[in-house]
């Protein structure tokens, strides 16, 4: 009996001092629009999931707020003269949320990890400009052969194929997060799938081992070991995964604090900045008409062509007004390379309008024993400008085809299904800019992409063999305009806005969001 008082006194007693810390509780939080399945940086696959693993891990670079490449777990890095070998030094101090030393190796077992054939990783792209990356993928060369050699505890090298100078900037994708091989082979195949079976070294890390609850939430906390430069003011985050509640009324819940920072259409970002609240734009996507070549009547890639050539671009583009930009490409403004933007000024890379397809249509329907031409049904969302836009491509097919052409208007959420599962014939669609780099953009045509938007085994094949080189980006995007399946029409942008309650919240380009200066308003 006085053991248990005694427990009770010194739990008391624990309580009040822990309740006078110095530390302000501040909580932030934040809705995914996705079910968070997998936390394994080597074979995440979604958006959301990308979101958290940048929160409770950290690769060797990370990026600021300014999107300027800086120091993660290695404090200082330099390249040999052609920049094909990189030095990475490590923080002596870096540990692992169990206060486990972080060190080199774990760079090496977690990048090799990724590309054994064995672990079933997909999109794994930004690894192939690391020598023999490519051939130990595809089952060629052993593990051993990989360019990524620890030469102490602290000191990484790792080896390119090919010169690459901006190859600090691939290290902050998840792809290239570290992992403890001891402690990987302790969860026996439970790694990334709960919170008691992983470790994690970023600024957050589980709140407990019971802070993960699939499906509904995940509570983060500032992790207490981490001595890197992006140590949160936060003392919480909490992610929820498709809130009902915020989903019912999504600017009562970011003005309430219900969420800290909302993702916006068009214009839910408008009605906000009619009202004086400050919204942050990232022109970071693409606008335009998706064909699916996998729908009865779009098999034939003539046929797509002849739709994509009898757009009447001019009429379309007036019906956008004058607060659209038009697009030249399929490529979103804000991709660079090598610090440059991609689609050089006046550089046009879309199928130009041409009357004399139609010359072709007679042998067309013949050879498809079509009496006409089929008609077609564009999928669009409920925004104004979708609507308008369809409408344009109707009117100006109706006429050129002598068909009937119709619209069908959905729900972002009905349009998101329908586009995932390939139930449509063609949408008006955006092509965000994913990554911010032209491997992750052009990862959205593979067929295994999280939402195809191909299903091309030949382009397949050509992003396999991409080396980080601009001439083969080029040739890679003359190869998918010329299956006509996606028509740029006019640059678009993604929209954020954060609540009143909150402050520091920054948007990347890569629509990444940098929570470390954030903080509550007093």
């Amino acid at each position: 009996m006085k053991k248990i008082a005694g427990l009770l006194i010194i739990t008391i007693i624990f309580s009040f001092l822990s309740g006078c810390s110095s530390d302000e509780e501040i909580i932030l939080r934040y809705d995914v629009q996705e079910k968070i399945e997998s936390l394994d940086p080597a074979n995440a696959t979604k958006t959301a999931e990308e979101v958290v693993i940048d929160k409770i891990f950290e690769g060797l670079c990370r990026i600021n707020e300014k999107g300027e490449v800086v120091a993660g777990v290695a404090e200082r890095w330099e390249a040999n003269v052609d920049n094909t070998e990189f030095t990475f030094h490590l923080r002596k101090k870096a540990t692992w949320s169990d206060k486990t030393p972080l060190t080199a190796q774990d760079f090496v077992f977690g990048i090799t990890r990724a590309l054994l054939p064995s672990t079933g990783s997909t999109s794994l792209e930004d690894l192939y400009i690391i020598k023999n990356a490519v051939a130990i993928h595809k089952g060629e060369l052993g593990a051993e052969e990989l360019g990524v050699k620890a030469l102490d505890e602290h000191t990484l090298v790792i080896q390119l194929e090919k010169s690459y100078q901006d190859f600090p900037k691939l290290t902050t994708g998840i792809r290239y997060m570290p992992c403890n091989e001891e402690y990987f082979t302790e969860t026996q195949g439970r790694y990334g799938l709960e919170a008691k079976s992983m470790i994690t070294n970023g600024p957050f890390t589980f709140r407990t081992v019971y802070a993960w609850e699939s499906g509904d939430y995940i509570e983060l906390a500032r992790t207490k070991y981490y001595d890197g430069d992006f140590s949160p003011t936060a003392t919480e985050l909490v992610i929820t995964m498709n809130s009902e509640e915020i989903a019912a009324d999504p600017l009562q819940a970011l003005s309430s604090g219900t969420t800290d920072v909302l993702k916006l259409s068009e214009e839910e970002a408008k009605q906000l900045q009619d009202e004086g609240t400050s919204v942050i734009t990232l022109e970071n996507a693409v606008f335009g008409l998706l064909l699916n070549e996998d729908a009865e009547n779009l098999k034939i890639k003539e046929f797509r062509e002849m739709l994509f050539k009898t757009i009447e671009r001019q009429q379309l583009m007036s019906r956008l007004g004058e607060q659209h930009e038009e697009a030249l490409g399929i490529v979103p403004k804000s991709i660079t390379w090598l610090g440059n933007p991609y689609q050089q000024s006046g550089e046009i890379s879309y199928p130009a309008y041409d009357e004399d397809v139609l010359r072709r249509l007679p042998s067309l329907l013949e050879s498809q024993e079509w009496d006409t031409v089929p008609s077609i049904k564009i999928l669009c969302q409920e925004d104004s400008y979708s609507h308008e836009v369809a409408n344009g491509l109707i009117v100006s097919w109706n006429r050129q085809f002598s068909t009937s052409f119709n619209l069908e208007v959905v729900d972002a959420d009905t349009f998101a299904d329908r586009i995932a599962n390939g139930e449509y014939e063609a949408a008006l669609y955006t092509i965000p800019s994913r990554g911010n780099n032209l491997n992750s953009f052009f990862r959205q045509f593979k067929s295994d992409a999280a939402v195809p938007l191909m299903n091309n085994a030949s382009l397949d094949g050509s992003m396999n063999e991409l080396l980080f080189d601009k001439e083969a980006y080029q040739s890679l995007e003359s190869q998918i305009q010329d299956e006509y399946v996606f028509y740029p029409i006019c640059y678009a942008n993604s929209y954020y806005a954060t609540s009143p309650q909150s402050k520091g919240i920054s948007i990347l380009e890569d629509e990444r969001i940098n929570f470390n200066r954030a903080t509550k308003k007093e």
